[in-house]
């Protein structure tokens, strides 16, 4: 379990999985990078490997889903995002570290073919991102 808000409940009774992951806030002038996949919006980043760090998670995971390197990050937030994974049929809670980040230019497209990345104004990415605690950690970033 880690420190910080959780948003999302698992319902009463259900079994879930735990998965630490880690995410970039980066932010450029006033827009902050997503990335648009066949799912929704998202900050770029995901789940860690077995022994992997969080750095390594969100340098790996930035650069895999916008093309872009991360050149600096520091841990900014920590929160709990529960989500109900349909085609695995199973309730995972995320375990997310949030790190403000800045990234080298890229191409705004990484090797993931179904992720796009776009720099978004804050206020609009806060209310397009699918996840709450994303939504949340953006707007936290950007006010420190």
């Amino acid at each position: 379990m880690i420190e910080g808000p959780r948003f999302g409940e698992v319902p009463d009774g259900d079994a879930y999985r735990r998965r630490p992951g880690a995410y970039g806030v980066a932010i450029r002038g006033g827009d902050v990078l997503i990335v648009r996949a066949s799912r929704g919006y998202f900050l770029p980043g995901g789940g860690r490997r077995r022994g992997e760090p969080g750095e390594a998670t969100l340098l790996r995971e930035v650069a895999e889903e916008t093309g872009h390197a991360v050149v600096s990050c520091s841990l900014a937030a920590a929160a709990e995002q529960v989500v109900w994974l349909a085609d695995r049929r199973e309730w995972v809670v995320k375990e997310c570290l949030f790190f403000r980040c800045d990234v080298a230019a890229g191409a705004d497209d990484g090797s993931e073919e179904d992720h796009h990345a776009e720099w978004v104004p804050i206020r609009e990415a806060a209310e397009l991102l699918s996840e709450a605690a994303s939504a949340w950690a953006v707007v936290a970033v950007a006010a420190s």
